[in-house]
Order: C-alpha cells, then sequence, then structure tokens
C-alpha cells in the first residue's frame, strides 16, 4: 500500500485530525500530477482526513523542471506555487495547502 510521504496527526478529546503530506523536488517527473494523482485521489479521500492535505515542492532552479500541461515552465518559487495552486480547482483550494521551499542558491 501507498502513503504519503508524510502524515501529521493531531488528537484531543475533541478533535482528531490527520493531514497527508506529499513532497516532491521541482525536478521530479511527477511533479505536475503527483498534486492530483497521488495527494488527493490516494491520501485525502479517507475520512479522518476530511479531503485536507499539504503538497511541497522543494525549488533548486529551473533547469530540469518538467513543463506543465499548458507547457509552461515557471522560472521562480513563486511562480511554480502559482501554477500548482490554478491546478487545483475552487473547491480543492478550499482543503489543499501548497508551498514551495526556495532553496536554489541566490
Amino acid at each position: 500500500m501507498k502513503r504519503a510521504d508524510l502524515r501529521v496527526s493531531y488528537t484531543t478529546p475533541s478533535i482528531s485530525a490527520n493531514v497527508p503530506i506529499e513532497i516532491k523536488r521541482d525536478s521530479h517527473a511527477d511533479l505536475w500530477s503527483a498534486i492530483q494523482d497521488q495527494l488527493i485521489r490516494r491520501y485525502t479521500e479517507g475520512l479522518e482526513t476530511d479531503g485536507h492535505g499539504i503538497y511541497v515542492v522543494f525549488w533548486f532552479g529551473r533547469h530540469k523542471i518538467p513543463a506543465s500541461a499548458s507547457g509552461k515552465k515557471p522560472t521562480t518559487a513563486e511562480t511554480l506555487e502559482q501554477q500548482l495552486l490554478q491546478s487545483l480547482t475552487t473547491e480543492q483550494r478550499q482543503l489543499i495547502s501548497v508551498v514551495v521551499f526556495d532553496c536554489a542558491a541566490h
């Protein structure tokens, strides 16, 4: 069985939460599809997540980034984050957080 890269759990007598976190590097072949195919379809459908999840990408630069479905390659971490957010529906944006960490040497 496949699992999310990380899962954060929090439980109190009145609250219980499980949040799956999928992590990719900017050059990963599944960079653009993993948010839907892995995080949303495989890891957020359980009742314990209430549909919530976090997609984390580590940005190292622009050299080996695969093109998105639109053919556009982001040139900054901020652009990548925006493009990933735009790939989500309005409803998904309420449940899924996208975080791109800029690890490129400046």
